[in-house]
């Protein structure tokens, strides 16, 4: 499975991916996380590029972010045609947040 990022949001809580599928998903860190600046935030790839499953698209300074009172969810929402795909868990194991 690989897909390719299509959207990067300007300080980089939120990025868009278009799987090989056409499945369009919106990658979205954190509620009210786009009062944090960039720098607490780190876009992997770059626009364009196709990403393999199991390769790390973001990364970000949890701490920080609880610090701020900024609850860290993470957001997936399925953009378009979402009546065609459905979602599965295939890897249960926990995120490592490098806390």
């Amino acid at each position: 499975m690989h897909w390719k990022i299509t959207a990067i949001s300007c300080n980089s809580h939120a990025i868009g991916i278009t799987c090989e599928n056409s499945c369009e998903i919106l990658i979205y860190i954190g509620i009210n996380s786009s009062s944090l600046t960039g720098a607490d935030f780190k876009v992997l790839p770059h626009l364009n590029n196709f990403v393999y499953a199991g390769t790390p698209n973001l990364k970000f300074n949890l701490n920080y972010m609880l610090d701020k009172d900024i609850c860290p969810f993470l957001i997936l929402v399925l953009l378009e045609n979402a009546n065609n795909y459905s979602t599965s868990i295939v890897n249960s194991k926990p995120i490592n947040a490098n806390i």
